[in-house]
């Protein structure tokens, strides 16, 4: 870490000036090229973050004031062997704030992940990270084979709800609710149907559900800012008398771009708007899934653009239900290569308006699951090699959906075991 022993330097001096410049180039030119960071001393209003800001001497903080947001200031090693989480975290706060793109190195990030389910990374809004092919790697130990940590990517809702007193049909652009007091024009809501729907004796599956925001309020009709995607029934369609329900949201998490990394995570995101995975791996089991993201369940995401390589290479009798789950997602646009897996190759529960290019190989039970899903189009689908589970065997599952579109579909060598 250059920046420290740069502060160390500093600290042994016998005087500081109360402000100036000082040039490092933090070990990444030779001898002779420009320098790559101007850092200024700051006086006692600012704080110490870790990487970027460092305190020298009582008030006086040196600050790099043109950071090109590489997390090596941050003493992110990067190494495959250190915990590199919290200086990672640290990195990805600073780059947001900065507005410039966290820049990691074509190396192994160990984020040592202590049990099942825990938060590893937060991934704030307008963060760009730029993977330059690193390998970032969610374990329960350096080394280990089975991946139990998540990096997140979710806003935040309210307990303000109100249920919708009339049916509404996809397109429309106003729903009536029985109390609207605690709503105001600008508020980002969502609209979810009835729980029950849900069910159609599978747990799995989710009720239908879409982010929206309001433009105005007359009593208690909310005119919306985009035609709803879904049909919101007042009564479940089966199995109970559950009706569909507005909720406030308090924070969305938008702009958000993830490219050119091996994720060896889970990864989860709900109530975003604008997101992007570009030309990403994932070796083991993946969900996208609102679903399986705790509080957050069902939340569901806008404006979402996927491809990625999901090569899970796991026994097809452990693991999650899904490789890849895609949970409720407006304007939707997929490329998804995946290999392997417990059960659904990939799941597609809920989504609308979009297009899913596939290609999957030895999955568990079904390739293609959807559910409750509307005009959606899988673009030339592949399905290849051996589906392990008899009991369960439709290649490309609609359940529910409407306006769906499969072309262009290719099939070869597909079996089955047991």
């Amino acid at each position: 870490d250059t920046v420290a022993a740069l502060i160390t330097y500093l600290q042994a001096l016998s005087a500081l000036p109360s402000t100036g410049t000082v040039f490092i180039t933090n070990g990444r030119t030779t001898a002779g090229d420009t320098p790559t960071r101007t850092m200024t001393l700051k006086d006692a209003s600012h704080t110490d973050n870790g990487g970027t800001i460092r305190t020298v001497s009582g008030d006086k903080h040196l600050e790099i004031t043109d950071w090109d947001g590489d997390v090596r200031d941050f003493g992110v090693v990067g190494d495959g062997v250190t915990d590199d989480k919290v200086a990672l975290q640290k990195a990805i706060d600073a780059a947001a704030t900065n507005s410039v793109e966290v820049r990691l190195q074509n190396k192994e990030y160990f984020l040592n992940s202590s049990s099942t389910g825990v938060e590893l990374l937060t991934i704030p809004s307008n963060t760009v990270i730029n993977g330059n092919g690193a390998n970032i790697n969610g374990k329960t130990a350096s080394g280990g084979s089975f991946v139990t940590g998540n990096i997140n990517i979710e806003g935040t809702r309210t307990s303000t709800t109100s249920d919708l007193t009339a049916s509404v049909v996809r397109g429309v652009n106003t729903v009536t609710v029985a109390d609207a007091s605690g709503f105001t024009a600008g508020d980002k809501i969502t609209i979810q149907a009835p729980t029950d729907e849900g069910e159609n004796g599978d747990a799995g599956k989710v009720a239908p559900t879409e982010l929206n925001e309001i433009v105005s309020i007359a009593t208690n009709t909310l005119t919306l800012k985009f035609p709803l995607s879904h049909d919101y029934n007042i009564a479940a369609d089966h199995n109970g008398s559950d009706t569909s329900t507005v909720r406030k949201i308090s924070a969305i998490k938008e702009n958000i771009l993830i490219k050119d990394v091996e994720l060896n995570v889970f990864v989860r995101f709900a109530l975003v708007d604008g997101m992007e995975f570009r030309g990403c791996t994932m070796p083991r089991t993946l969900n996208f899934a609102s679903s399986d993201a705790g509080t957050f369940a069902d939340d569901p995401s806008r404006n979402i653009t996927i491809d990625l390589d999901v090569s899970a290479v796991r026994a097809p009798s452990t693991g999650p239900d899904e490789n890849v789950g895609l949970y409720n997602i407006t304007n939707l646009d997929a490329n998804i290569r995946t290999y392997g897996g417990f059960k659904d190759g990939i799941r597609v529960h809920g989504c609308s308006d979009g297009i899913i290019k596939a290609n999957i190989s030895e999955c568990g039970n079904r390739p293609i699951h959807m559910y409750k899903s509307q005009n959606i189009t899988l673009d030339a689908p592949t399905i290849t090699g051996t589906i392990v589970d008899a009991t369960e065997y439709e290649l490309i599952l609609f359940d529910s959906c409407r306006y769906c579109t499969a072309r262009d579909i290719y099939i070869d060598e597909v079996g089955k075991t047991g």
